[in-house]
């Protein structure tokens, strides 16, 4: 089997066990203590484990789905099918063992259920940033365009204008010195943040053929 198809495999069977394994993990945990007719004190455990497995399950399943690659492309990382499938694994065997070992063992599949959750839930939260940081970078360069486009040394050396619209007198010597350039506005002044008798100002950028 290639690689390609024990991912797509693998996609299929985590897409099934997202919302599955919490109610596999319930239903298990219930039918064990039905079937070994356990005693009392089993049955009020069932009030503890069957909620705390459940929670569990289902909130690695969401974490999953939270990550750009297990929900868009099927792709998940070996170390955190590792953890998922460890702590159901150690939710259902618990759930068969005898009495005095039940409970120790119930109790590790909650430890590496918590420590399954932290690992996953930090993977999910990096892709994310990664993913925003990546979406933020293409917004920029498709806004305003290619810097190498624009200049052979990048924007470093590109020339960006401010318009003022302050009014000059007629013969004030700095106004016949100003530059006209044909340029697009980037950034509209916020009317908000302005004081006083500051004036308007837009920040533009030269055409290219300017």
């Amino acid at each position: 089997m290639t690689s390609g198809a024990r991912s797509s495999a693998m996609a299929r069977v985590m897409q099934f066990m997202r919302p599955a394994a919490p109610f596999i993990v319930a239903i298990w945990t219930v039918g064990a203590w039905l079937v070994m007719r356990q005693s009392a004190t089993g049955f009020l455990a069932l009030f503890i484990t069957v909620p705390v497995g459940f929670l569990q399950l289902a909130t690695l399943g969401f974490l999953f789905w939270l990550r750009p690659s297990a929900r868009l492309s099927g792709s998940y990382r070996t170390e955190d099918l590792l953890w998922y499938f460890g702590t159901f694994a150690l939710w259902l065997i618990g759930a068969v063992m005898p009495s005095a070992a039940a409970g120790l063992v119930q109790i590790l599949a909650f430890l590496v259920g918590a420590v399954a959750i932290y690992r996953i839930g930090r993977s999910a939260q990096e892709e994310n940033v990664n993913a925003m940081r990546h979406r933020f970078e293409q917004g920029g360069s498709d806004q305003f365009g290619d810097p190498a486009a624009d200049s052979p040394s990048g924007w470093g050396h590109a020339r960006i204008i401010t318009i003022n619209t302050t009014p000059t007198r007629r013969g004030d010597s700095v106004g016949h010195q100003m530059e006209v350039v044909d340029g697009e506005i980037i950034d509209e002044p916020n009317p908000r943040i302005r004081r006083g008798d500051d004036p308007d100002e837009w920040t533009a950028r030269p055409h290219r053929d300017s």
